[in-house]
């Protein structure tokens, strides 16, 4: 930054953007209506994008890819993989959850459980999705 106007221009301290402690910790987010977008009650506190959590789910998944033995420089991906993928990163970012009833049942916060409803509701594993990798859910306000 220069100066402007013969004013001194304020330096911007990087650290105030600061998102991993939040994502470390995880943020709570109302489940909303798939329709309706009205909050429906149930809540479910996520690891975001930045968090260890994440990153370590990352690696994993892409160390699993990298020891497959079919990999011999021509790696073949498949849409289910990915699926399958997916779900056990929003399952590992998956801190807890209250308030979370699926057929009828009080459901316990499980990785399994996590996984389960992410596969049978495509809208609610969007808006986990969503949210973990929107960073202004694990902004300091």
């Amino acid at each position: 930054m220069g100066k402007e106007d013969g004013k001194k221009a304020s330096k911007l301290d990087l650290a105030a953007f600061d998102t991993v402690d939040k994502a470390n910790s995880g943020q709570e987010m109302e489940v909303l209506h798939p329709a309706t977008g009205e909050p429906i009650g149930s809540f479910i506190i996520l690891a975001g994008a930045d968090s260890e959590v994440y990153r370590a789910a990352q690696r994993k998944i892409a160390n699993k890819r990298l020891s497959n033995p079919s990999f011999r420089g021509q790696f073949k991906l498949t849409v289910e993989q990915l699926e399958v993928e997916t779900l056990e990163l929003l399952a590992r970012c998956t801190l807890s959850w209250r308030e979370v009833v699926y057929k009828g049942e009080q459901m316990p916060c499980t990785p399994e459980n996590a996984k389960m409803l992410y596969k049978a509701l495509p809208w609610l594993r969007d808006q986990v999705n969503g949210f973990i990798e929107d960073r202004s859910n694990f902004f300091s306000s």
